[in-house]
């Protein structure tokens, strides 16, 4: 008989002699960067077996490893030490996430991964990137804005259990100005010309924002500067105009 690493065995065990399963367990050698996770016994899986527990004749038990990023249960066992549950969920505005495409194509609310501790927030593995909106029609979204409990300190990476919730991204422009399509009723909160994007193509929700508008008395004798994306054009530059309107963040 010699030493060796296999995938599986069987073992005969003297009866009557009621074995601790730490007397007739294996070592388990993960491949790196595995780490060895739990063991249980097939008649109660994911109950991890503790080395006092007596072994009985037709036990089968499974020995299971772990990476960072490989997806679990979020009730499952308690990770290796250095490893810590990351979930990720919906959060409001959001129906669902949305991973693959065609056939391969799959929505969930909610994932949790193992993830390795120290692991920085920009390197999270498994992070979901599109969502659909709760909406009618719904939208697919791939900017998310992510809010952790608790908090993931930026030089420090996950330290405990956490959950990530997502939200779409919204612009976070304290000032919005654009040319109303009626300059006669500029404040309108119904006009035509009020964006649906920022300038990073961010979406605006213009209930968060109030309406002011400008205007100059007489274009002869001058106008206003500001920098504008006027209907048709893709780029907000400097421009004079005689008129426009703005949205400003409320509250602020």
């Amino acid at each position: 008989a010699t030493e060796q690493e296999v995938e599986y065995y069987s073992a005969l065990v003297k009866k009557n002699t009621k074995k601790k399963f730490a007397a007739v367990k294996p070592e388990p050698t993960p491949v790196e960067p595995n780490k060895f996770w739990y063991w249980d016994e097939a008649k109660a899986a994911k109950t991890p077996v503790t080395d006092e527990a007596e072994v009985k004749g037709g036990d089968i038990y499974t020995a299971h490893f772990i990476n960072s990023g490989d997806e679990i249960d979020k009730n499952d066992p308690t990770l290796p030490d250095g490893m810590f549950k990351v979930t990720y969920k919906v959060g409001t505005g959001l129906k669902e996430f949305v991973e693959g495409e065609g056939q391969e194509k799959k929505t969930y609310t909610e994932k949790t991964v193992a993830v390795d501790k120290g692991t920085k927030e920009t390197a999270l593995p498994g992070k979901p990137a599109k969502a659909n909106t709760d909406t009618t029609p719904v939208k697919e979204v791939t900017k998310l804005t992510w809010a952790a409990e608790p908090t993931i300190k930026a030089d420090k990476g996950i330290e405990a259990d956490t959950t990530l919730t997502a939200t779409e991204t919204k612009s976070d422009k304290d000032i919005i100005p654009y040319v109303p399509a009626d300059p006669e009723n500029p404040t309108n909160p119904d006009d035509d010309n009020i964006p649906t994007e920022d300038e990073d193509e961010n979406p605006i929700d213009k209930s968060e924002y109030d309406i002011v508008a400008f205007k100059t008395a007489d274009a002869s004798k001058g106008k206003l500067k500001v920098t504008i994306k006027k209907p048709g054009e893709t780029k907000a530059t400097e421009q004079e105009v005689e008129y426009y309107s703005a949205l400003v963040k409320k509250n602020t």
